[in-house]
């Protein structure tokens, strides 16, 4: 008995000093949050298309839903049915056209943390949203 019990103290012991500690819940989404700010100027970027994106290997990536981030180029977003149980990534993408309907400039994103298959809600972090690609003016 006495055994048992110097074994649960000095147990107990190691988790109060910080030696011993249990591996976190990974990261599961079927819902979570994200934010995206521009490189050039850290700007949010605000009220844009913003894609969620699933995987069921996390390196096939399909597009689950689109939604749009707030003014402080935040937002939010849900999953259901067969969206669910996948990995999840939030990807920004915005297409500046020319005013007769060209390509001028691509803005693209990509949230830092992607959420492993599970259930729960996760913050996907703040995105970089740079300049990647031109086709007639430069990147700023």
């Amino acid at each position: 008995m006495l055994r048992k019990i110097i074994t649960a103290l000095s147990a107990f012991a190691l988790l109060g000093a910080g030696t011993v500690a249990l591996a976190p819940a990974a990261n599961a989404a079927t819902s979570g949050g994200y934010c995206f700010a521009y490189e050039t100027n850290n700007y949010p970027y605000d009220t844009q298309p913003v894609y969620i994106q699933v995987s069921d290997d996390g390196t096939n990536w399909v597009e689950g839903i689109t939604v749009q981030s707030d003014t402080f180029g935040c937002g939010g977003f849900t999953l259901w049915g067969s969206w669910t149980m996948k990995y999840v990534r939030a990807v920004a993408r915005q297409e500046v056209r020319t005013s007769l309907g060209g390509v001028a400039a691509v803005w693209s994103g990509l949230a830092p943390i992607m959420a492993n298959p599970g259930n729960g809600y996760v913050d996907l972090g703040t995105g970089v949203v740079r300049c990647v690609s031109r086709s007639v003016f430069p990147c700023p």
